[in-house]
């Protein structure tokens, strides 16, 4: 149903974006990532050639650069990380980043960093969004 309402315009440009973020979101939950980077891609093709402006273009570029980390593609990972955190102001982007980043920190090699990275997140803002912060301890466990 959220799929058809997006296809259909229905509602303002940022809604039908965020629809889409969250149609990634489940794709990603059922294991398919190839839709979840599809659903993301758009969201980020939506936002033009220039940096992120708006929290749900960062966003996407942030899950976006988690699923590359996942799938090996640490290079375009980190790009998609470096056009999201320049003036990240809310907490839920920053965790979102902060993922990005500590899963391509532990796509290195580098997982001492990646924990340290998610600890400090989960410290920082115990208050966050329960769901991102469930995915920090995630990774924070793994």
């Amino acid at each position: 149903a959220t799929l058809a309402l997006v296809r259909a315009g229905l509602g303002d440009e940022d809604s039908q974006l965020r629809a889409r973020i969250v149609l990634g979101r489940l794709a990603r939950a059922r294991g398919d990532n190839e839709e979840a980077q599809l659903q993301l891609e758009d969201v980020i093709a939506a936002g033009g050639a220039a940096d992120p402006t708006t929290d749900t273009w960062r966003i996407a570029n942030a899950e976006l650069a988690q699923i590359l980390a996942e799938d090996g593609d640490i290079d375009r990972a980190e790009e998609l990380i470096s056009r999201a955190a320049p003036g990240v102001e809310t907490v839920r982007v920053l965790l979102q980043v902060r993922v990005a980043e500590a899963m391509v920190l532990d796509a290195r090699g580098h997982r001492d960093e990646a924990v340290e990275l998610l600890a400090e997140a989960i410290e920082r803002y115990p208050q966050g969004p329960v769901t991102q912060l469930d995915q920090v301890r995630a990774l924070h466990e793994k």
